[in-house]
């Protein structure tokens, strides 16, 4: 399942053909998953979500450069970040000191809870210098 609601269309012309393309317009839509029918389960918080708070620390796990750095295995690559502002900014999670790089993408962003659990609270949209883009899970329908 994936928001494609707000996404615009247009054409472009190559090798004087037209192309029609879909454009995202809102990176706070940019989300999709699928079901796998795999056991087990990402815990997630929507309301911590769009409530975190500015230099609260994020952990990320994904494939950095596709599995390049995976070693035969297929095992994701950690890194952490820290919460940027207060709450969302744009309909995002902003993120400071971006430490995941392009195949992050669509890869969870968990907090620890006072519990001592890790939830999710979003998911890697995009990252831009030392700035990371997270779609928070409250926008996510499910």
């Amino acid at each position: 399942m994936f928001d494609d609601g707000l996404d615009k269309t247009t054409i472009i012309e190559m090798d004087s053909l037209p192309y029609s393309v879909r454009i995202k317009s809102e990176w706070a839509r940019d989300w999709a998953y699928v079901r796998l029918g795999q056991q087990g389960e990402i815990r997630y918080d929507k309301s911590r979500s769009v409530s975190l708070k500015a230099g609260e620390k994020t952990h990320v796990l994904g494939y950095s450069f596709g599995t390049q750095y995976q070693a035969g295995s297929l095992q994701p690559l950690y890194s952490a970040s820290d919460i940027a502002v207060d709450g969302l900014k744009d309909g995002l999670i902003y993120l400071t000191q971006r430490s995941f790089e392009t195949g992050n993408s669509g890869g969870p962003v968990f907090v620890q809870q006072s519990s001592g659990e890790y939830v999710a609270v979003g998911i890697v949209s995009a990252g831009r210098e030392n700035i990371g883009f997270i779609v928070p899970v409250a926008n996510i329908n499910k």
